[in-house]
């Protein structure tokens, strides 16, 4: 009896283990579908998830360049059928990097979503916004980090939310001036957008900034000698903000989401 229960068992686990051979993974990666036309030069593509009159939408902006002085931004809702459509365009200039921030329905109810882009329009790097509204239409660009030097690497936190009074903020934008480490929040109160005055986080040639869901803020620093490690910055109640190295082994790079 023992040897025929022995049999049963190894004969249904066999027949298990080949149905497991045949069969098809639940989750598996599918041929790989174009986003784009295939005839240009595409790159640095950003998505958000979102919802539009209770109809989801993915939206994606990315970059084209058109020739070796022109680059312009095209967007599209991906689910739908229709054509990506263009968005900005600058004679003669590099617009680039796209970043969406969306804007929670509950907090406004005619913006879905922020458009931040660097752009040499001005000569040197610059980074720039626009509104996408809920129409459909799109705001003119607005200046956001704009000077003499060069602001690139903007990263921004668009998950984490908080409200005070009748201020709601989101934390944090990021970006790097000349090799200083730059921070803002973007604000709405009242129904007014507003952002906070940059400040310098870290003036020590530092690159590579990535925003995380709380708060902190991890980036690569110059420490003297050609080498790069990771530092992060964090916002404390007791004693603002506190600057510390996390990562000092080798030489570190491409810290990014």
């Amino acid at each position: 009896m023992k040897n025929l229960l022995m049999i049963i068992l190894a004969g249904v686990l066999t027949c298990c283990y080949g149905q497991n051979i045949q069969s098809q993974s639940f989750w598996e990666w599918s041929d790989p579908v174009a986003l784009t036309d295939s005839v240009s030069d595409n790159h640095n593509p950003y998505m958000i998830r979102s919802y539009n009159n209770q109809e989801e939408v993915v939206y994606m902006v990315w970059e084209k360049h058109i020739d070796s002085l022109t680059t312009d931004l095209y967007f599209d809702n991906i689910l739908d059928p229709d054509p990506g459509e263009l968005l900005l365009h600058n004679i003669f200039t590099h617009i680039s990097h796209p970043i969406l921030l969306h804007m929670p329905y509950s907090v406004s109810q005619d913006s879905l979503f922020f458009l931040f882009y660097e752009t040499n329009e001005s000569g040197n790097q610059d980074i720039k916004y626009c509104v996408y509204l809920a129409d459909g239409s799109i705001t003119e660009s607005v200046d956001f980090a704009v000077s003499d030097g060069d602001e690139s690497q903007l990263d921004i936190n668009g998950g984490f939310w908080y409200k005070s009074g009748n201020k709601w903020a989101v934390n944090n934008l990021v970006w790097i001036n000349d090799g200083k480490l730059c921070y803002s929040e973007l604000q709405v109160e009242d129904n007014q957008w507003s952002f906070t005055p940059p400040i310098v986080l870290d003036s020590n040639s530092c690159s590579n900034p990535l925003v995380t869901m709380q708060q902190p803020i991890y980036y690569l620093r110059d420490d003297g000698a050609g080498t790069n490690h990771v530092y992060r910055a964090h916002k404390t109640y007791q004693s603002g903000w506190e600057i510390m190295k996390v990562y000092d082994q080798g030489h570190c790079l491409n810290l990014y989401k």
